[in-house]
């Protein structure tokens, strides 16, 4: 089974060979990095760092200029 890619711009996520999981963004030519033992407790760090909005639903061009 093939493996969900992210949207354009939320950076990925890739499992590490000692077993931890990596999250990697490039904004602006500048790497972010985290990492984390399980993939929950990444996602929680990523939220707190990261100012993308973690959209799990696709939402249109109108609802997003209302936002």
């Amino acid at each position: 089974m093939p493996r969900q890619k992210n949207p354009n711009g939320m950076g990925s996520y890739d499992k590490l060979k000692d077993g931890r999981v990596r999250w990697r963004i490039t904004r602006d030519g500048v790497t972010k990095a985290f990492t984390a033992k399980d993939m929950a407790v990444l996602k929680e760090k990523v939220k707190k760092v990261s100012d993308l909005p973690i959209i799990k639903n696709k939402i249109k061009v109108e609802e997003w200029f209302d936002k």
